[in-house]
């Protein structure tokens, strides 16, 4: 079980996640972000082990593209999978 981080600015997208994901059971505590710079704050948060992050290409503010390039620059989040939709 692990942690799973969702970046999307529609809150039914990330909540559908979460159903479909939870079904799965492949994670058991899902966190969500409305958007990139909500989700560089959350993983940046030392209280949170984020396991791997699903993120929206498409966002206001910080998109998918930039939230990508800022994680990656990153040294402490370079080893977190991330996966673009």
């Amino acid at each position: 079980m692990g942690t799973l981080l969702i970046i999307d600015d529609s809150e039914s997208i990330r909540e559908e996640l979460v159903q479909i994901l939870t079904a799965d059971g492949d994670f058991d505590i899902f966190l969500q972000a409305a958007d990139g710079a909500m989700g560089l704050k959350i993983l940046s948060d030392p209280e949170q082990a984020v396991d791997v992050v699903c993120c929206d290409l498409n966002m206001p503010r910080m998109d998918g593209y930039q939230f990508l390039r800022l994680a990656r620059a990153n040294t402490g989040l370079m080893n977190i999978p991330i996966i673009m939709v």
